[in-house]
């Protein structure tokens, strides 16, 4: 609910009905107005409800259950033009790890748009004293056509290396990291 004051416009998709309900309540009690919430399996309402976005920059949230997203969602989000952002909630990384592959394939007969590539990941230790660890995983679209007409110093990225300090990379080198 936090998220709702920030953006232009919300939409939920919720498998329980009784969840949809509560989303409803809460934002009517906050007096939130930009918000709708739809009850059903994301393969099947996904694509008509991000027809409903009025915004031309979509950044999407999944939060998939523990076998991860279905592939006919996966689809409606690789085609979903609009998307250009994607924050994908992870209970289970390892069962996820396909869907990260299949976001970021290149174009394809059965992947058609431009792949959503990961940027960013967050490993989150909400069960402190077990190996159970939840994962945060921020996406953006890659037109790979436009990759190579990029000048490298407009590709440019920082991170942190183990000892601290920050390095410049370019996607042109061989390498690149992603740490959390």
């Amino acid at each position: 609910m936090s998220v709702l004051q920030k953006c232009g416009q919300v939409l939920g998709v919720e498998l329980l009905a009784q969840a949809v309900d509560d989303a409803k309540s809460n934002a009517k009690d906050n007096d939130i107005t930009n918000c709708d919430f739809f009850v059903g399996r994301a393969e099947d309402i996904l694509s008509s409800v991000m027809n409903r976005a009025v915004k031309g920059d979509i950044l999407a949230v999944v939060d998939p259950p523990r076998a991860g997203l279905h592939h006919r969602a996966l689809i409606h989000l690789r085609r979903a033009e609009k998307l250009s952002k994607l924050v994908f909630l992870s209970c289970d990384p390892k069962a996820a790890a396909k869907n990260f592959v299949d976001l970021s394939r290149p174009t394809s007969k059965t992947y058609h748009g431009a792949p959503l590539v990961p940027v960013r990941a967050v490993p989150v230790d909400m069960f402190p004293h077990t190996s159970h660890c939840e994962l945060i995983v921020y996406l953006e679209r890659v037109d790979l056509n436009q990759l190579g007409k990029t000048q490298p110093e407009q590709r440019s990225f920082y991170h942190n290396s183990s000892e601290g300090s920050t390095k410049h990379h370019t996607s042109s080198e061989e390498e690149i990291q992603l740490q959390c």
